[in-house]
């Protein structure tokens, strides 16, 4: 088994791949819902301008493979991200 050295003793690589990729997860996650919290005005005060929603729906589809499928109901459903970056 590879290992790196670390100053508590060696560490198998497949444990840093590991928490590097849960990282990774984390971040995603964090972004994705500051993505749908874009989606509202601050302290409850409704659904941003319809601009700013589209903005927000188009963000949050591109954090999902270009095939994905987002719904964010109410007619907010994006299909993947094409070439030119712009969901459908």
């Amino acid at each position: 088994m590879r290992t790196t050295k670390r100053s508590g003793g060696e560490t198998p690589l497949w444990c840093e791949r590991t928490q590097s990729l849960l990282w990774a997860i984390h971040r995603l996650k964090a972004r994705y819902a500051q993505l749908v919290d874009a989606r509202y005005k601050p302290r409850g005060a409704g659904v941003v301008d319809r601009p700013q929603l589209e903005a927000a729906a188009r963000a949050i589809a591109e954090t999902f493979t270009k095939d994905g499928i987002w719904d964010g109901g109410a007619g907010q459903t994006r299909r993947g991200v094409d070439e030119k970056g712009e969901s459908g």
